[in-house]
Protein backbone atom coordinates (compact mmCIF):
# COMPACT_ATOMS: atom_id res chain seq x y z
CA UNK A 1 0.00 0.00 0.00
CA UNK A 2 2.79 2.44 0.89
CA UNK A 3 4.61 1.60 -2.33
CA UNK A 4 1.44 2.29 -4.33
CA UNK A 5 0.96 5.61 -2.52
CA UNK A 6 4.58 6.51 -3.29
CA UNK A 7 4.12 5.74 -6.97
CA UNK A 8 0.86 7.71 -7.17
CA UNK A 9 2.65 10.80 -5.88
CA UNK A 10 5.37 10.44 -8.50
CA UNK A 11 3.12 10.46 -11.58
CA UNK A 12 4.13 14.03 -12.50
CA UNK A 13 7.14 16.31 -12.05
CA UNK A 14 8.21 15.70 -8.46
CA UNK A 15 9.73 19.20 -8.05
CA UNK A 16 6.50 21.15 -8.60
CA UNK A 17 4.58 20.19 -5.47
CA UNK A 18 7.38 20.87 -2.93
CA UNK A 19 8.16 24.15 -4.68
CA UNK A 20 4.57 25.32 -4.18
CA UNK A 21 4.70 24.66 -0.44
CA UNK A 22 8.13 26.22 0.01
CA UNK A 23 7.01 29.36 -1.84
CA UNK A 24 4.22 29.87 0.72
CA UNK A 25 6.88 29.80 3.45
CA UNK A 26 9.10 32.07 1.34
CA UNK A 27 6.36 34.68 1.06
CA UNK A 28 5.71 34.57 4.79
CA UNK A 29 9.36 34.77 5.83
CA UNK A 30 10.14 37.69 3.53
CA UNK A 31 7.14 39.56 4.91
CA UNK A 32 7.34 38.81 8.64
CA UNK A 33 10.60 36.95 9.23
CA UNK A 34 8.83 33.96 10.73
CA UNK A 35 6.48 31.08 10.10
CA UNK A 36 3.40 30.54 12.23
CA UNK A 37 1.57 27.23 12.61
CA UNK A 38 -1.14 28.62 10.32
CA UNK A 39 1.41 29.36 7.60
CA UNK A 40 3.12 25.98 8.03
CA UNK A 41 -0.17 24.09 7.63
CA UNK A 42 -1.13 26.17 4.59
CA UNK A 43 2.27 25.48 3.04
CA UNK A 44 1.90 21.75 3.68
CA UNK A 45 -1.55 21.72 2.09
CA UNK A 46 -0.36 23.79 -0.87
CA UNK A 47 2.40 21.29 -1.61
CA UNK A 48 0.71 18.02 -0.70
CA UNK A 49 -2.75 18.77 -2.12
CA UNK A 50 -3.06 21.78 -4.44
CA UNK A 51 0.24 21.71 -6.33
CA UNK A 52 0.37 17.95 -6.09
CA UNK A 53 -2.98 17.79 -7.90
CA UNK A 54 -1.78 20.23 -10.57
CA UNK A 55 1.25 18.10 -11.42
CA UNK A 56 -0.35 14.69 -10.98
CA UNK A 57 -3.35 15.48 -13.19
CA UNK A 58 -0.87 16.65 -15.81
CA UNK A 59 0.94 13.33 -15.43
CA UNK A 60 -2.31 11.41 -15.93
CA UNK A 61 -3.33 13.38 -19.03
CA UNK A 62 0.23 13.34 -20.48
CA UNK A 63 0.85 9.62 -20.11
CA UNK A 64 1.42 9.09 -23.85
CA UNK A 65 3.93 11.96 -24.06
CA UNK A 66 5.63 10.78 -20.86
CA UNK A 67 6.29 7.38 -22.36
CA UNK A 68 8.71 9.29 -24.59
CA UNK A 69 9.82 12.16 -22.34
CA UNK A 70 9.81 10.43 -18.94
CA UNK A 71 9.70 6.64 -19.34
CA UNK A 72 10.68 6.09 -15.70
CA UNK A 73 7.51 7.65 -14.28
CA UNK A 74 5.13 5.20 -12.56
CA UNK A 75 2.37 5.40 -15.19
CA UNK A 76 4.86 4.84 -18.00
CA UNK A 77 6.33 1.82 -16.20
CA UNK A 78 2.98 0.40 -15.15
CA UNK A 79 3.57 0.81 -11.40
CA UNK A 80 0.08 2.35 -11.19
CA UNK A 81 -2.84 2.09 -13.58
CA UNK A 82 -4.50 5.02 -15.31
CA UNK A 83 -7.71 4.30 -13.38
CA UNK A 84 -5.83 4.44 -10.05
CA UNK A 85 -4.25 7.70 -11.15
CA UNK A 86 -7.61 9.30 -11.97
CA UNK A 87 -9.09 8.19 -8.64
CA UNK A 88 -6.18 9.68 -6.73
CA UNK A 89 -6.25 13.04 -8.54
CA UNK A 90 -10.01 13.13 -7.99
CA UNK A 91 -9.49 12.77 -4.23
CA UNK A 92 -6.86 15.51 -4.26
CA UNK A 93 -9.18 17.83 -6.20
CA UNK A 94 -11.96 17.43 -3.63
CA UNK A 95 -9.51 18.06 -0.78
CA UNK A 96 -8.20 21.11 -2.64
CA UNK A 97 -11.68 22.57 -2.85
CA UNK A 98 -12.43 21.92 0.83
CA UNK A 99 -9.28 22.68 2.84
CA UNK A 100 -9.13 26.46 2.13
CA UNK A 101 -12.26 26.85 4.26
CA UNK A 102 -10.21 25.64 7.24
CA UNK A 103 -6.69 26.94 6.57
CA UNK A 104 -7.29 30.29 4.86
CA UNK A 105 -9.14 32.99 6.80
CA UNK A 106 -10.03 35.26 3.88
CA UNK A 107 -11.94 34.77 0.65
CA UNK A 108 -9.14 36.26 -1.48
CA UNK A 109 -6.76 33.58 -0.18
CA UNK A 110 -9.30 30.84 -0.82
CA UNK A 111 -9.88 32.16 -4.32
CA UNK A 112 -6.14 32.04 -5.02
CA UNK A 113 -5.99 28.38 -4.02
CA UNK A 114 -9.01 27.59 -6.18
CA UNK A 115 -7.48 29.59 -9.04
CA UNK A 116 -4.42 27.33 -8.95
CA UNK A 117 -6.74 24.31 -9.08
CA UNK A 118 -8.84 25.76 -11.88
CA UNK A 119 -5.91 26.84 -14.00
CA UNK A 120 -4.32 23.43 -13.49
CA UNK A 121 -7.52 21.87 -14.83
CA UNK A 122 -7.49 24.03 -17.94
CA UNK A 123 -3.74 23.54 -18.41
CA UNK A 124 -3.97 19.76 -18.63
CA UNK A 125 -7.49 18.58 -19.42
CA UNK A 126 -9.06 18.74 -22.92
CA UNK A 127 -10.48 20.52 -24.73
CA UNK A 128 -8.79 23.75 -23.57
CA UNK A 129 -5.31 22.57 -22.50
CA UNK A 130 -3.21 25.72 -22.02
CA UNK A 131 -0.16 23.55 -22.63
CA UNK A 132 -1.04 23.43 -26.34
CA UNK A 133 0.11 27.06 -26.58
CA UNK A 134 3.65 27.77 -25.29
CA UNK A 135 2.89 31.45 -24.47
CA UNK A 136 -0.31 30.51 -22.62
CA UNK A 137 1.48 27.70 -20.79
CA UNK A 138 4.27 30.04 -19.71
CA UNK A 139 1.86 32.71 -18.46
CA UNK A 140 -0.07 30.04 -16.58
CA UNK A 141 3.08 28.72 -14.88
CA UNK A 142 4.20 32.23 -13.91
CA UNK A 143 0.84 32.80 -12.20
CA UNK A 144 0.88 29.30 -10.74
CA UNK A 145 4.13 29.87 -8.86
CA UNK A 146 3.53 33.46 -7.79
CA UNK A 147 0.14 32.90 -6.13
CA UNK A 148 1.67 30.75 -3.33
CA UNK A 149 4.08 33.60 -2.61
CA UNK A 150 1.19 36.06 -2.37
CA UNK A 151 -0.72 33.65 -0.13
CA UNK A 152 2.26 33.32 2.24
CA UNK A 153 2.67 37.09 2.24
CA UNK A 154 -0.97 37.62 3.21
CA UNK A 155 -0.98 34.87 5.83
CA UNK A 156 1.97 36.58 7.52
CA UNK A 157 -0.25 39.57 8.26
CA UNK A 158 1.61 41.97 5.95
CA UNK A 159 -0.16 45.30 5.50
CA UNK A 160 -0.12 45.16 1.67
CA UNK A 161 -2.10 42.61 -0.30
CA UNK A 162 0.80 42.06 -2.73
CA UNK A 163 4.50 41.57 -1.85
CA UNK A 164 6.64 44.61 -2.71
CA UNK A 165 9.12 42.34 -4.52
CA UNK A 166 6.49 40.59 -6.69
CA UNK A 167 7.95 42.05 -9.90
CA UNK A 168 11.16 40.10 -9.28
CA UNK A 169 9.50 36.71 -8.78
CA UNK A 170 7.32 37.26 -11.84
CA UNK A 171 10.44 38.07 -13.89
CA UNK A 172 12.22 34.99 -12.50
CA UNK A 173 9.52 32.52 -13.47
CA UNK A 174 8.87 34.23 -16.80
CA UNK A 175 12.48 33.57 -17.77
CA UNK A 176 12.67 30.09 -16.26
CA UNK A 177 9.44 28.32 -17.20
CA UNK A 178 9.96 28.11 -21.00
CA UNK A 179 13.07 25.99 -20.35
CA UNK A 180 10.93 23.01 -19.36
CA UNK A 181 10.10 22.54 -23.05
CA UNK A 182 13.63 21.32 -23.83
CA UNK A 183 13.07 18.08 -21.93
CA UNK A 184 9.53 17.75 -23.28
CA UNK A 185 10.32 18.42 -26.93
CA UNK A 186 10.41 14.83 -28.20
CA UNK A 187 7.16 13.72 -26.57
CA UNK A 188 5.36 16.95 -27.47
CA UNK A 189 6.45 16.63 -31.09
CA UNK A 190 5.20 13.04 -31.23
CA UNK A 191 1.86 14.15 -29.75
CA UNK A 192 1.56 17.11 -32.11
CA UNK A 193 1.77 19.66 -29.28
CA UNK A 194 3.41 23.06 -29.67
CA UNK A 195 6.62 23.54 -27.72
CA UNK A 196 9.04 26.47 -27.30
CA UNK A 197 12.03 24.27 -28.09
CA UNK A 198 10.43 22.91 -31.26
CA UNK A 199 9.33 26.41 -32.28
CA UNK A 200 12.65 28.20 -31.70
CA UNK A 201 15.17 25.36 -31.57
CA UNK A 202 17.20 24.74 -28.42
CA UNK A 203 19.62 27.59 -29.09
CA UNK A 204 16.77 30.00 -29.77
CA UNK A 205 14.99 28.97 -26.57
CA UNK A 206 18.16 29.31 -24.50
CA UNK A 207 18.73 32.76 -25.98
CA UNK A 208 15.15 33.80 -25.24
CA UNK A 209 15.17 32.59 -21.62
CA UNK A 210 18.67 33.93 -21.00
CA UNK A 211 17.70 37.30 -22.46
CA UNK A 212 14.53 37.45 -20.37
CA UNK A 213 16.60 36.65 -17.29
CA UNK A 214 19.10 39.46 -17.93
CA UNK A 215 16.47 42.03 -18.93
CA UNK A 216 14.32 41.01 -15.94
CA UNK A 217 17.24 41.48 -13.54
CA UNK A 218 18.01 44.94 -14.91
CA UNK A 219 14.33 45.92 -14.78
CA UNK A 220 14.11 44.65 -11.19
CA UNK A 221 16.80 47.05 -10.02
CA UNK A 222 14.85 49.90 -11.62
CA UNK A 223 11.30 48.94 -10.67
CA UNK A 224 12.16 48.01 -7.07
CA UNK A 225 14.27 51.08 -6.39
CA UNK A 226 12.12 51.92 -3.34
CA UNK A 227 13.37 48.72 -1.65
CA UNK A 228 16.91 50.08 -1.51
CA UNK A 229 19.94 47.79 -1.77
CA UNK A 230 17.89 44.64 -1.18
CA UNK A 231 16.64 45.00 -4.75
CA UNK A 232 20.04 43.77 -5.94
CA UNK A 233 19.46 40.47 -4.12
CA UNK A 234 16.14 40.12 -5.93
CA UNK A 235 17.86 40.98 -9.21
CA UNK A 236 20.38 38.20 -8.52
CA UNK A 237 17.46 35.80 -8.05
CA UNK A 238 16.12 36.77 -11.47
CA UNK A 239 19.54 35.96 -12.97
CA UNK A 240 19.33 32.29 -11.92
CA UNK A 241 17.97 31.03 -15.28
CA UNK A 242 20.81 32.57 -17.31
CA UNK A 243 23.35 31.31 -14.76
CA UNK A 244 21.84 27.82 -15.06
CA UNK A 245 22.05 28.01 -18.86
CA UNK A 246 25.70 29.14 -18.78
CA UNK A 247 26.67 26.38 -16.34
CA UNK A 248 25.15 23.76 -18.65
CA UNK A 249 26.82 25.21 -21.73
CA UNK A 250 30.25 25.55 -20.15
CA UNK A 251 30.16 22.17 -18.39
CA UNK A 252 28.60 20.38 -21.35
CA UNK A 253 25.80 18.97 -19.24
CA UNK A 254 22.79 17.29 -20.87
CA UNK A 255 20.18 19.90 -21.67
CA UNK A 256 17.22 17.54 -21.18
CA UNK A 257 17.65 17.99 -17.43
CA UNK A 258 18.47 21.71 -17.53
CA UNK A 259 15.06 22.81 -16.29
CA UNK A 260 14.86 20.11 -13.62
CA UNK A 261 18.31 20.94 -12.26
CA UNK A 262 17.44 24.64 -12.26
CA UNK A 263 14.21 24.08 -10.33
CA UNK A 264 15.97 21.89 -7.80
CA UNK A 265 18.62 24.55 -7.35
CA UNK A 266 15.91 27.15 -6.88
CA UNK A 267 14.21 24.97 -4.27
CA UNK A 268 17.48 24.78 -2.33
CA UNK A 269 18.01 28.56 -2.50
CA UNK A 270 14.43 29.33 -1.43
CA UNK A 271 14.64 26.73 1.37
CA UNK A 272 17.84 28.34 2.65
CA UNK A 273 16.19 31.78 2.61
CA UNK A 274 13.26 30.33 4.55
CA UNK A 275 15.47 28.65 7.15
CA UNK A 276 17.74 31.65 7.63
CA UNK A 277 14.79 34.04 7.88
CA UNK A 278 12.91 31.72 10.21
CA UNK A 279 15.84 31.11 12.57
CA UNK A 280 17.10 34.67 12.33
Amino acid sequence: MLAKFWHLNRMGRIEGAPMGGILVLFGAVLSSGGVSLEVALAALAMGAITMNWVYLVNGVTDVDEDRVNSPDRPLSRGDVTLREGWIYVGILFVLGVLYPFFLHPSWPQRMMVWTILGMGFFYSIPPVRFKRSPPAATIYLVINFNLPIVIGHQLSGAPQDLPPYLFATVALFLANMPLKDIGDSAGDAAAGLANWSNWLGQKGLLAMSGGLSIVGAIATTIVLVDLGDIRFAYAALVLLPVVNILVHLVAGLGRDQLFTRGVRGLIVIVAVVVMVGWVG
